[in-house]
């Protein structure tokens, strides 16, 4: 890395030693988010709903996929993203807090003839998240490895170039937990908000940023529309909704001498592994007109031999 580069970083970020940053509304919305979390851990189980194909896909897969906000059915709650560098550096999935599925969410999520509920918990999700490609490939190259800390990445890239590997910026996760959304039509809290430092009698305007507001709040209802099918009207907040976010951002660029930093490169989804808990019992519901439940049952027996299957309806 460039010396003088270094060198100059350092005496600038230590020109702000002492100085005060006042961040307007940063505390009402860093308690706005760990209310969100909060809540979200005050339900012991939680419940994804699919169809048949895809619990059968978790259960041989281990793993659950999270898509990108940028991607989900509320056009309105993807564009609440204001910090361009953010833009795209959140994925989602999304449960509920309650096993009694509205028909209108079997329709949407599942399907009313093939739907089912899979119930999980918290502590099942491994915090080690996987890009997929569009085929759903896992990439596994030290450029899309994700680290669990941004020191994590610091220390891989260190290592890399050491060895002669330059340009080697591997990602991150800055935000990865359960949060319970929050339904209001007119509450916008925006991650991007106002700072100002006072040095030395000057006071200088700037940008503070909470990175963990989006995919927090949601209007009461509107517009649902999935790709290949047509838009309608939806009551968001019958969905009860409570959903796992990854944070995860690229290791910031730095001026490495005589090399070039990769591009971003945009990934629809990660893949999050289960622990093996997760399997000890599985937890499932039927959509109202289900078909063969005892097919689908002795299908989870062959995959799962010693667990036990609990139905609840």
């Amino acid at each position: 890395m460039n010396d003088k580069y270094i060198q100059n970083a350092w005496k600038f970020a230590n020109s702000f030693v002492g100085k005060t940053i006042h961040a307007e509304n940063d505390f009402d919305c860093r308690q706005f988010a760990k209310d969100s979390r909060r809540n979200a851990e005050s339900h012991e189980w939680l419940y994804h709903c699919t169809n048949t194909v895809g619990l059968l896909g978790i259960l041989r897969s281990r793993e659950f996929w999270l898509t990108n906000l940028k991607n989900v059915n509320d056009a309105e709650e993807s564009d609440r993203i204001d910090a361009p560098s953010y833009e795209k550096s959140y994925y989602v999935c999304c449960f509920s807090y309650d096993p009694n599925i509205p028909l209108e969410h079997w329709k949407e999520y599942g399907a009313v003839d093939d739907g089912v509920v899979i119930g999980v918990k918290r502590h099942w999700f491994s915090k080690s998240p996987i890009f997929m490609t569009t085929s759903h490939q896992k990439c596994t190259e030290d450029n899309f490895r994700i680290l669990t800390s941004e020191q994590a990445a610091l220390d891989l890239k260190i290592e890399k170039e050491t060895n002669g590997y330059a340009g080697i910026d591997p990602y991150h996760i800055f935000d990865f937990g359960f949060y319970q959304i929050v339904y209001d039509d007119e509450l916008k809290k925006n991650m991007l908000g106002e700072c100002t430092i006072d040095w030395n009698g000057t006071s200088i305007a700037g940008q503070s940023i909470t990175p963990s507001l989006p995919g927090i709040i949601k209007s009461c209802e509107g517009w649902c529309k999935r790709p290949g099918a047509e838009k309608y009207w939806k009551v968001w907040e019958t969905e009860k909704e409570v959903r796992l976010k990854a944070g995860i951002h690229r290791l910031s660029n730095s001026t490495s001498a005589g090399t070039e930093t990769m591009p971003d490169i945009y990934f629809r989804q990660v893949s999050i592994p289960l622990v093996d808990e997760a399997f000890d019992t599985i937890r499932i519901s039927f959509s109202p007109n289900y078909g063969d439940r005892e097919e689908l049952l002795g299908e989870i027996k062959k995959l799962y031999p010693n667990s036990m299957i609990e139905v609840l309806n």
